[in-house]
């Protein structure tokens, strides 16, 4: 009985500080026009604290990243794509 508790109290204590995805769109400038372009951005935020995914496209002109609020935010984010020389811009907030 104790240990059916205990396991209850500690499931309920995890379950309730757990983060969310979210998933974010931007444009950069200057514009990704190549499959160059694409590695620099995904390479440099490879081992960003919170990032969960990064899909940038020369083709659509964007990246889509995949990040977890409880490590990280937009505007870090937005000031990682300025450390490699991109000015960000925000499109829209996938949820």
């Amino acid at each position: 009985m104790k240990k059916t508790i205990l396991i209850g109290a500690f499931l309920l204590i995890c379950g309730s500080g757990v983060a969310e995805n979210k998933t974010v769109r931007f444009a950069v400038n200057p514009p990704l026009v190549c499959n160059n372009c694409e590695n620099r951005v995904k390479d440099n935020f490879r081992f960003e604290k919170g990032i969960k995914s990064i899909k940038p496209s020369a083709k659509k002109g964007e990246v889509v990243i995949t990040y977890d609020d409880a490590k990280t935010d937009i505007p870090t984010i937005s000031a990682g794509f300025e450390r490699i020389g991109y000015q960000p811009e925000l499109l829209d907030s996938i949820q």
